[in-house]
């Protein structure tokens, strides 16, 4: 019979951008921390790539943001753009500086981030990372502990009892899989084909910014640069087999259109995915709560999903290190799991599921008033600032931060 092993600490399940930065909050303040993650390394695959201004706030506080600048790109503006008009407007986040330290978005792909924390925990005492390792079940244990099961490469059962557990391991989580929670939502009529390229986009459309959204009533699409190469996102027909939209030569026929070379472009890599809006239920049952893609996905216009996952693992391992200072206090997860959700459903869902509405409208004279507000941004720095202030996530982090103190 296998026994229980105790362990005084977070366990986290998941060793994405999310579980890894509520890792090195919790240890950096000296609370055991152990990660178990399903596959047998970090995800290196190019997902996603934009850091906002409060992700890098956040972020600076654990030590991160200056090794993240000075690896990425700053890109200080982005655009809306049509298709067949060129650019509507360039927003510019300067007008940003008295509210961030960081007024602009960082284009780094978020394995970089992954990366960096998995290299700090490597030297820091009370932290383990088990790869290879797959939660198999979870139980609350009265009101004070949770056992977690796990099975590592053997496919031996283990189980581990420890006061709290973070669930950030993904939008297939085990965790709120174990723990029974819905996960609905909508998936959209349209999957996204990602092609990256090694040519430079601006040396061919030199107006560009390094971000971009081109809206058409048939064929919108995205732009934008990282430090690797420039990114294309285009949306592809469900009905439309996968092999075929992957094929070499559909891809090629979908660049040719955005700019045509005279022959193929350069490819580094290209990626086909299906997109959903899903919430979690519930954030929080007991001492286990859900971060990231395991409580919230959401559609990738605008570069939310990844920070707002982020934003989910500070806050809760700060809550979960005032539980540890002061002791358990059930208001306080509870607090956490509904002004997460909330923020979720109110600013990412919403905001995202807009600019893909934007992006595809068809009716002119709806394009036509949308390309009139856009522009309507630049006639005042004000009006550009809130506007901003929002699409940054700024908004989002400090009012409900401000209304939780009741100010």
């Amino acid at each position: 019979m296998s026994t229980t092993e105790h362990f005084d600490g977070v366990l986290i399940a998941g060793a994405g951008p999310v579980g890894l930065t509520a890792a090195l909050r919790l240890a950096q303040a000296g609370v055991p921390v152990r990660i178990y993650e399903a596959a047998d390394a970090l995800n290196r695959e190019a997902r996603a790539s934009t850091f906002h201004a409060p992700t890098l706030e956040m972020l600076d506080t654990l030590g991160l943001a200056d090794e993240l600048v000075s690896r990425g790109l700053v890109a200080p503006t982005y655009q809306f753009r049509d298709r067949e008009l060129g650019c509507i407007v360039e927003l510019d986040m300067c007008v940003l500086e008295q509210d961030t330290k960081f007024p602009f978005r960082l284009q780094l792909n978020q394995g970089a981030l992954a990366d960096l924390i998995h290299e700090r925990l490597a030297d820091m005492d009370g932290v383990e990372v088990l790869f290879d390792t797959k939660v198999t079940g979870v139980t609350l244990e009265g009101s004070d502990a949770v056992v977690l099961d796990v099975a590592g490469r053997d496919g031996e059962i283990r189980s581990v009892r420890a006061p709290y557990l973070i669930g950030a391991d993904g939008s297939r989580s085990a965790v709120r899989s174990a723990l029974g929670i819905d996960f609905e939502g909508v998936t959209y009529p349209d999957r996204y084909l990602v092609a990256a390229t090694s040519m430079d986009l601006k040396a061919h459309i030199p107006d560009l910014a390094y971000v971009n959204y081109v809206g058409d009533p048939d064929q919108w699409y995205v732009l934008l640069a990282t430090p690797d190469g420039w990114r294309v996102l285009f949306p592809v027909a469900m009905d439309v087999p996968d092999e075929e939209v992957a094929a070499e030569g559909r891809v090629q026929e979908l660049l040719k259109d955005v700019i045509d070379l005279g022959g193929p472009w350069p490819l580094l890599y290209k990626q086909l995915y299906k997109v959903h809006q899903r919430l979690a239920a519930t954030f929080r049952v007991g001492r286990v709560c859900l971060a990231g893609d395991a409580a919230h996905i959401n559609n990738p216009l605008g570069g939310m999903g990844m920070n707002s996952g982020i934003h989910d693992a500070y806050e809760l391992s700060g809550r979960l290190l005032e539980l540890y200072r002061d002791g358990h206090d059930e208001a306080s997860l509870e607090a956490y799991g509904e002004r997460r959700r909330r923020i979720a459903g109110e600013y990412v869902n919403r905001d995202t599921d807009r600019n893909w509405s934007q992006l595809r409208e068809k009716d002119p004279g709806v394009r036509a008033l949308q390309h009139e507000r856009w522009r309507g941004l630049k006639e005042s720095p004000e009006r550009e600032r809130e506007f901003l202030l929002r699409s940054s996530m700024l908004e989002s982090v400090r009012a409900f931060a401000l209304s939780e103190r009741g100010l």
